[in-house]
């Protein structure tokens, strides 16, 4: 929500260190993070929320919304607090359950944070006129990074969700020019259309597998002669029904199935699959649009990039953190005696693209 955005660029631009919490947590792992990140404020959207955390000792608030976060703060005050937050300052503590099942508090300084917001608009052809809709967590890294502070960043416009329900609407109505998306939304959204075709006359759902055809023979750069009429009389309307003038969709968190970027792609839609982690800002590498192989995750965005011998990719940079919170040992686990960061998945090069093959603990 805008709530959540303004609470959290508030407590950034004063030094406060941020830890968000997934609603869906249980008590016992909010607790747990509330505790070892030794937090002096929660904000709380509701009642159910608070609840998880009763008994712990902190400050409380109870509502997350506009009139409670509304301060008397003077300007200057608050501009010398900005003025006096250094770049390797902490500025989120993200907790993360890695491999073991057990969060772990990771560091993102305010240096690696800026780095992503001013590396990725040099990688990506993105600008204060476009127009996001967030759909995923806010506690996530990815939307967090990638969906709030970017194009804040950029000066672009954001519009949220209300909630999983009304997806639909709030795409024709926000009308995004981007959208950071999951593979099982993607799914899920072809899985609609393909539901409403069964239920179309034979001559129109013979007609929409035409339009189809077309178009995944001219994104393929095949000869398509039907295409101009096929995509006007079919391809628009799926088109329309994320707004009608989205530029491409960012695919990450999972594997991206070659079924669902066929169907996206002969749909006349771009979806760029990219590969992140916590640990570096949620987005270290992503196809291009002019460069598109979803069958690769892409090239690396202004992170250095090793293949150890074992195939591990390990990755270098100012968007890697600075470690776990309160966790030496773990810390120095994660990093190679040379400083790079140990990602534990299995990749390798395909030209200029990396594929990620495996998981190490699977090997």
């Amino acid at each position: 929500s805008p709530s959540w955005a303004a609470a959290d660029w508030a407590a950034l631009t004063l030094g406060a260190v941020v830890v968000p919490i997934y609603p869906t947590l249980p008590t016992d792992l909010a607790m747990t993070i509330v505790r070892d990140s030794g937090a002096t404020l929660v904000l709380c959207s509701d009642a159910k929320q608070r609840a998880k955390i009763e008994g712990v000792e902190t400050l409380l608030l109870s509502e997350l919304d506009a009139e409670a976060l509304t301060g008397d703060l003077d300007d200057a005050v608050w501009r010398a607090g900005i003025a006096a937050v250094r770049s390797d300052d902490l500025a989120t503590l993200i907790y993360t359950s890695g491999t073991t099942g057990v969060p772990k508090g990771v560091m993102l300084p305010h240096r690696a944070l800026c780095h992503f917001v001013e590396a990725v608009p040099r990688a990506l052809p993105v600008g204060h006129d476009d127009v996001w809709l967030s759909i995923l967590p806010q506690s996530h890294v990815f939307e967090r990074a990638c969906g709030q502070f970017l194009p804040i960043a950029l000066g672009a416009s954001v519009g949220w969700a209300r909630n999983l329900a009304t997806i639909a609407a709030d795409l024709v109505e926000v009308r995004p020019t981007i959208l950071l998306c999951v593979p099982r939304f993607l799914e899920s959204f072809r899985e609609r259309i393909l539901d409403g075709v069964d239920k179309m006359p034979p001559l129109r759902r013979k007609l929409f597998w035409q339009g189809l055809a077309s178009g995944r023979a001219k994104s393929e750069g095949k000869f398509a002669p039907l295409f101009p009429v096929l995509n006007r009389l079919v391809l628009e309307k799926m088109r329309e029904r994320m707004g009608g003038r989205m530029r491409f969709l960012v695919s990450g968190g999972a594997a991206l199935p070659r079924h669902v970027s066929e169907f996206f792609g002969a749909a006349g839609f771009t979806v760029l699959q990219g590969y992140g982690l916590t640990e570096t800002c949620g987005g270290t590498v992503c196809n291009r649009p002019q460069r598109n192989r979803p069958d690769t995750i892409g090239e690396p965005i202004e992170t250095q990039v090793l293949l150890a011998e074992d195939g591990e990719l390990l990755l270098k940079g100012e968007m890697v953190f600075d470690g776990y919170w309160n966790r030496p040992e773990e810390t120095a686990a994660a990093f190679t005696p040379d400083g790079w960061f140990r990602t534990g998945d299995i990749a390798a090069w395909d030209g200029t693209s990396l594929k990620i093959t495996d998981r190490k603990k699977d090997l």
